[in-house]
């Protein structure tokens, strides 16, 4: 079985010299690459405004590098989001800043009981 690894291997290397496939066709998705964040961004802070009611849907709280799931987009700390600066994201929480009002979203637990 290791030999046919190693002819699969020889032949991938001898189509890449031939100009038959490109790298980049062999790659489609990079396993590595960050997510995008904010809508196309991967740093953030672009102030993405969002329709209707702000659903929290889930909260990374890992310190500088937390991220809170917001009607599906992915947010950092100090972000904004539809007027809102984002003040502090924790376990099941986030509390959101404007106009020196605080509004607190959570996590809903949408099980029924």
């Amino acid at each position: 079985m290791r030999m046919s690894g190693r002819y699969s291997c020889a032949g991938l290397i001898l189509m890449l010299a031939a100009g038959q496939v490109t790298a980049a066709e062999l790659l489609q998705h990079n396993p590595f690459k960050r997510p995008m964040l904010d809508g196309g961004t991967q740093s953030g802070g672009t102030g993405d405004t969002l329709t209707g009611e702000l659903t929290l849907r889930a909260t990374l709280a890992a310190g500088g590098s937390s991220l809170a799931n917001i009607n599906g987009k992915l947010f950092h700390l100090g972000d904004e989001v539809s007027g809102y600066r984002i003040s502090e994201i924790n376990e099941g929480s986030v509390v959101l800043f404007r106009n020196e009002q605080l509004r607190r979203l959570t996590v809903r637990d949408d099980k029924e009981e």
